[in-house]
């Protein structure tokens, strides 16, 4: 994703930027896997599986809902939401519900196949990429609410696949989508938030004991988020701090309830935003199936 990063790093450590993009490199993924990311970035909560929970965890869509933001997510999967609310999550957590969703194209049978879906082949129906009508639906979705407030979820499956030949078809399009919104002026009042639940999974695990590379790789995912000036002009110290600070799914969701309640939230000294410790642990985030590649050294006196 060359053409994508250097999108994000032309507004990186600049004198006088119209936007800007802080990468924070000690996001730690809680295991090697999707949904226990997920459990952390969109509700909030470790998987408590086997525990006693009092209540269900809503996702951070309802909080921008009663916030009066309209909701919108598009995926290139056909899945409702990747994280599968079967009966035993059903028990912990609240569904994801978006006001509108685009997931069509990604169910067409043409396209969608568990083999196909992870095979390094091109998904394309229509003569276009799948990924290129989620573009589509962003665009015509900030068209129709142009003067409301408004949060659009997009997510990728692209990568998933073990070539990495697939992902570089998304990279000029996905450049193209970022430079038409910010030539629109669609992007004066946005932040865009990117993150993976986890980091690259391949080669197979048949290899993982062989090359502790991989396994840190698999370890520390991607985050970066990308802010209009006139936030990050009040964030800007704290925030270059906090590139350098253990972040995990759980201070995702605690940004996504910042943007969504302001200032005032009583999440903002969790988010990416706020004065994050210096001191977190693995411990902290509840790191398991994975070894820990973000731990502090103590001070010995």
């Amino acid at each position: 994703m060359k053409k994508t990063m250097a999108w994000l790093e032309q507004f990186m450590n600049q004198k006088d930027p119209s936007r800007e993009t802080f990468q924070f490199f000690k996001y730690h993924g809680i295991t090697p896997y999707t949904v226990n990311n997920l459990y952390a970035a969109l509700h909030g909560v470790f998987d408590p599986l086997g525990e006693s929970v009092p209540t269900r965890a809503e996702s951070f869509v309802e909080t921008f809902k009663r916030n009066g933001y309209i909701t919108g997510r598009a995926t290139d999967y056909c899945v409702t939401e990747f994280i599968i609310y079967d009966d035993d999550r059903y028990a912990f957590l609240d569904p994801v519900r978006f006001d509108h969703e685009a997931v069509g194209f990604s169910c067409d049978p043409n396209t969608y196949s568990e083999a196909q879906s992870f095979s390094p082949f091109r998904k394309c129906i229509y003569g276009k990429d799948v990924f290129e009508y989620q573009f589509q639906y962003a665009q015509d979705f900030w068209t129709t609410y142009q003067q409301e407030k408004k949060l659009l979820y997009l997510d990728f499956i692209i990568n998933h696949e073990e070539s990495q030949e697939r992902v570089k078809y998304m990279d000029e399009p996905l450049v193209q989508f970022l430079q038409t919104f910010e030539d629109r002026g669609w992007l004066e009042d946005t932040a865009i938030l990117v993150f993976s639940d986890h980091g690259f999974h391949f080669p197979p695990a048949a290899v993982y004991d062989y090359y502790t590379d991989i396994k840190a790789e698999r370890a520390l995912p991607t985050l970066f988020i990308n802010l209009p000036r006139k936030i990050s002009d009040e964030y800007r110290v704290v925030m270059k701090e906090n590139q350098q600070k253990f972040v995990s799914g759980f201070t995702i969701f605690h940004t996504f309830m910042t943007i969504a309640e302001g200032v005032g939230s009583s999440h903002f000294n969790s988010s990416l935003m706020g004065n994050l410790p210096s001191n977190t642990t693995c411990d902290d985030i509840r790191i398991f199936r994975q070894a820990c590649y973000c731990n502090y050294d103590p001070i010995v006196k």
